[in-house]
């Protein structure tokens, strides 16, 4: 490995990332960019939410209801983003699910109380 890999695999992520972004705000959803180091809660009328934080986050997840709505969560930085579910609301089967330096993960609410990754 040389030197510049990871310069080359960190431009070609961000790329990803942005390329991301740009298809989802091109056809109509809505797209978050999340920077420094507060803790979120997702809104109704987010479909992609991008990471690049200053610190480790939380990410915590409105009420799965069953309502089949998807998200997008993708993280650009080095620091771990943590997907929460709402209260007792689980993704996969946990209460949690983390995202290290350039994953994505997309997940739908499928049943009252219940997120899958899809």
């Amino acid at each position: 490995m040389y030197p510049f890999d990871e310069i080359v695999r960190s431009e070609r992520d961000k790329y990803f990332y942005d390329l991301l972004e740009n298809i989802f705000a091109s056809i109509g959803y809505e797209t978050r960019e999340i920077t420094g180091e507060a803790d979120i809660v997702e809104t109704e009328t987010d479909n992609f939410i991008g990471c690049d934080p200053d610190a480790a986050i939380t990410v915590t997840m409105l009420p799965a209801t069953g309502s089949n709505r998807v998200r997008t969560i993708s993280n650009v930085s080095i620091y771990t983003v943590t997907v929460d579910g709402d209260g007792t609301d689980t993704i996969d089967g946990e209460l949690t699910q983390e995202l290290y330096e350039y994953d994505s993960m997309s997940i739908k609410d499928y049943a009252v109380g219940k997120w899958k990754i899809i």
